[in-house]
């Protein structure tokens, strides 16, 4: 126990010394600045899109045609997704007013699964599977402008407007345990082109150059970003 006080006492001013010759972080007065760029990486919470998928699959599992043709119990759906991803560039025009670029990625994987059974030839039964896989991907590009309406040496208030263009894809994919099975198509996604978004955000400054950023409002059927801040 002694030799570790010892040790202790021997490396406290050491460790003293080093600080004192550490270069002290220095803030601006403004956290955002004329002249200057920020990158911003958020993702977005409360999917919006998700809920319409869940929707479309409740609709049409409910719908009459689908079920006179299928038992109900036996159509299972499954619905994943990624993001919105968003990464935004900002360039300031003066210490309160900025403009910039904003790209958004998102992905989602809706399963649908039907499981059924026909007699053979021997009266016999047999059991087979049918899934059909829509990957759909949504890719944006907007004009943003943000107006700063608090901006101290930590904190940045901002209220941000976007414009641009939305594009839809997706992919259909078919799988079947029955042999020569005919692949069922029975959805078609699509979207009006149009992004916007208007939200009110935050950015906390750890450091002069990084710090956290957090959205709220609406944006491409997105409630809620969070990420990070950085001054490039």
């Amino acid at each position: 126990m002694k030799k570790i006080l010892l040790i202790l006492c021997c490396l406290l001013p050491i460790f003293l010394l080093c600080q004192s010759n550490q270069p002290e972080i220095t803030y601006s007065t403004n956290s955002f600045e004329s002249k200057s760029n920020y990158l911003n990486i958020n993702y977005g919470f409360i999917d919006l899109y998700k809920k319409d998928l869940n929707k479309l699959s409740s609709e049409v599992k409910n719908s009459n045609n689908f079920a006179s043709s299928f038992p109900l119990n036996n159509v299972t759906y499954d619905i994943k997704s990624l993001g919105p991803i968003f990464f935004k560039y900002e360039y300031g025009l003066s210490d309160d007013i900025g403009i910039g670029l904003t790209y958004r990625y998102y992905l989602a994987n809706f399963t649908e699964t039907y499981i059924y059974s026909e007699t053979t030839n021997y009266n016999s039964r047999i059991e087979y599977k049918d899934i059909g896989n829509y990957k759909i991907t949504k890719n944006a590009l907007a004009a943003r402008l943000n107006y700063h309406f608090i901006n101290e040496k930590k904190i940045d208030l901002f209220l941000g407007f976007s414009l641009g263009y939305s594009v839809l894809q997706y992919e259909y994919s078919y799988s079947s345990t029955k042999p020569q099975h005919v692949p069922i198509q029975r959805f078609e996604f699509s979207e009006f082109p149009l992004y916007i978004g208007l939200n009110l955000g935050m950015r906390y400054y750890i450091d002069k150059n990084f710090g956290i950023n957090f959205e709220v409002g609406y944006e491409n059927q997105s409630i809620i970003q969070t990420g990070l801040v950085i001054k490039i």
